[in-house]
């Protein structure tokens, strides 16, 4: 190899800074100091009410290295339902940083259909949010998600990992959060503008109960 060349140097680069990133993610680790309680997040928001939550047995725990979590069904006067996720990881560790559903879906039999980047205008403010149409062998569903931080919202996973690395570099707290939306997805009959106004109510909600950058 020609010890000279750009394409040694890119390579070389290219491993200092894995390199760094794994140090980072292994030994540079600082928690939040704030008290999180996602079970506080209320059952009931205007019209929409708890209906159901459901509990992961300890295998699907162990994967996902969560400290905490809610998944709850959510469902309005006029009987659409909500299925909603909220998992909260107070610092990502090496070995414990959050699943992109990109890559969980397949493994549990879902094909991603469709996925695009969207905008939700909450308080005159444009949040970026991920939407996905998934399916398997017996129905579709819409999923909308995002990544939350120090630094605010995120939709990419290559985003979530410069902003860990970024903090932890600079020894600031790595705690973050994943929350997803899913509902039934009918062809002919989207319920796009229900999750919409969902989401709309739970985000200054979920605001309050996570410390993060304030939307």
């Amino acid at each position: 190899m020609n010890f000279r060349t750009k394409e040694f140097w890119i390579v070389i680069s290219l491993l200092l800074i894995a390199g760094v990133y794994s140090y980072v993610l292994r030994y540079s680790r600082v928690s939040a100091n704030e008290v999180v309680q996602l079970e506080s997040f209320p059952r009931q928001i205007d019209s929409w009410k708890m209906s159901h939550t459901y509990f992961m047995d300890d295998k699907t725990l162990d994967v996902l290295k969560s400290d905490q979590y809610i998944w709850r069904v959510y469902n309005d006067d006029q009987n659409n339902s909500v299925n909603l996720l909220i998992t909260y990881f107070n610092d990502q560790k090496y070995g414990a940083q959050i699943h992109s559903p990109k890559h969980c879906l397949p493994g549990g039999g879902w094909k991603i259909l469709n996925k695009e980047e969207n905008s939700i205008n909450v308080n005159n403010e444009l949040i970026h949010v991920n939407k996905m149409i998934i399916g398997n062998s017996r129905t579709k569903e819409l999923m909308i998600y995002w990544f939350w931080t120090r630094s605010g919202i995120i939709t990419s996973e290559l985003g979530l990992k410069a902003d860990l690395a970024k903090n932890a570099l600079f020894r600031k707290p790595t705690d973050a959060a994943f929350i997803r939306i899913n509902t039934t997805y009918n062809d002919g009959n989207f319920q796009d503008d229900k999750v919409i106004l969902f989401i709309d109510k739970i985000l200054p909600l979920i605001d309050q109960i996570l410390p993060f950058k304030k939307i």
